[in-house]
């Protein structure tokens, strides 16, 4: 019985060192399990136009709902098909997966660049349109001020009565 627990005991104290043994790094394997998968993980979402896709259609939105379409429509409108290229090239099935995550991801960057593009068109559009009515106000201010400086003069200037002399 003795030696049963004895062996028992080395078993388990092995098992729990090669168990501890695993989730670190060894020179031969470089990582960890843990961080091979995060690795792997983390290389499949930056193959993946999905993020990109998601992001111009944010802009876009963002874009059309604050009004902007009217500063930036050709901006949108090639966002819009880059996006709808890169869906249909990431679903297809032509070419390996790797060429079509590729092309997509090409397609999803460079909607992301014109949408981003369309939304700093649109800022500039209402800053512009926000000056010219700020330019309207104070020219029109500045309008009244030199009419009331001309009434403030003709007050100011006495008024002889006709056919009077000094």
């Amino acid at each position: 019985m003795f030696a049963y627990k004895t062996s028992l005991v080395a078993v388990l104290t092995v098992g729990a060192l090669c168990a501890g043994c695993a989730g670190h790094r060894t020179k031969e394997a470089g990582y960890t399990r843990e961080e091979a998968r995060t690795s792997s993980d983390r290389r499949a979402n930056e193959d993946s136009p999905t993020v990109d896709i998601a992001r111009a259609r944010t802009l876009i939105e963002q874009v059309e709902k604050s009004g902007g379409q009217q500063y930036a429509a050709t901006e949108l409108q090639s966002a819009r098909s880059k996006i709808q290229l890169a869906d249909t090239v990431r679903d297809s099935h032509k070419g390996s997966r790797k060429e079509r995550g590729a092309t997509a991801r090409q397609q999803a960057e460079e909607a992301v660049a014109d949408a981003e593009l369309a939304v700093a068109l649109s800022e500039r559009g209402e800053a512009e349109k926000a000056a010219s009515a700020v330019s309207a106000g104070t020219e029109a201010l500045r309008r009244e001020s030199v009419r009331q400086d001309t009434s403030d003069v003709r007050s100011q200037v006495p008024v002889r009565p006709l056919g009077v002399d000094r």
